[in-house]
């Protein structure tokens, strides 16, 4: 026994001397397995997570389209009726741009850009400088007076900027929105009397439309809208 004593010779026979050189290679490929079966939970989870966030952020970049390209229809019919005013008044001189001024990108600063309200009621506050302590960034709310079924609420559903209104109402019965819509107008290019040769104000303009919002997994998003914009009253 070399100096073992009964007990340790028989623990070491009956035991130690058993365990396969191989059981290390048992654990490890236990590790694997549960490696590769996490996996297979896991990636079909992730792949259902980013798909539903896909889905939810389709349906919130229709909405950012519709919102870009109303605030483009608004900018253009602000431009017929400034053009209708000046071809009826017969004033050369009229600015077809009159309304949009908290629009215009200046030179060399560092542009905001505006909001656009079509559903306000006062022409003063249909156009407003996009800010953080106003409205933050241009925030769009919408309309929501309870039970669509039911309200009688003409503007049920609609989006606005009630919180930039001076007139009263606030933003009761109005929902806080994921977006906020900036709109930015560029003059483009100058204009030239031909027989004064004296520059004059451009007859054609840029617009801009930026809606941004957050979707969730796919993390922040945005739409934008570009269209050219003319005088065509030639009242220049």
């Amino acid at each position: 026994l070399s100096g073992k004593s009964p007990s340790r010779f028989f623990l070491e026979s009956c035991f130690l001397n058993r365990v396969s050189p191989r059981s290390g290679f048992t654990i490890i490929e236990t590790l694997v397995a549960m490696a590769v079966l996490v996996l297979a939970i896991v990636a079909p989870l992730t792949l259902a997570e980013r798909s539903l966030a896909s889905v939810e952020s389709s349906g919130s970049e229709i909405t950012a389209l519709y919102l870009a390209q109303e605030a483009i229809e608004f900018v253009r019919n602000l431009r017929d009726a400034n053009a209708l005013v000046a071809l009826k008044a017969k004033d050369k001189k009229a600015d077809w741009l009159t309304g949009l001024e908290e629009c215009l990108v200046a030179d060399g600063a560092e542009a905001q850009g505006c909001g656009v309200d079509p559903t306000a009621n006062e022409a003063t506050e249909r156009i407003f400088v996009c800010g953080d302590e106003v409205n933050n960034k241009c925030r769009v709310w919408r309309r929501d007076s309870g039970d669509s079924t039911d309200s009688t609420d003409p503007l049920q559903g609609i989006f606005g900027h009630p919180e930039t209104r001076t007139g009263g109402g606030g933003t009761g019965g109005w929902k806080e929105t994921i977006f906020t819509r900036r709109v930015f107008l560029t003059k483009t290019g100058t204009d030239e009397n031909a027989e004064k040769k004296e520059p004059r104000e451009p007859r054609e303009a840029q617009v801009q439309v930026q809606v941004d919002w957050t979707a969730g997994a796919l993390g922040k998003r945005h739409v934008t809208i570009q269209s050219a914009l003319f005088d065509w009253s030639g009242s220049r």
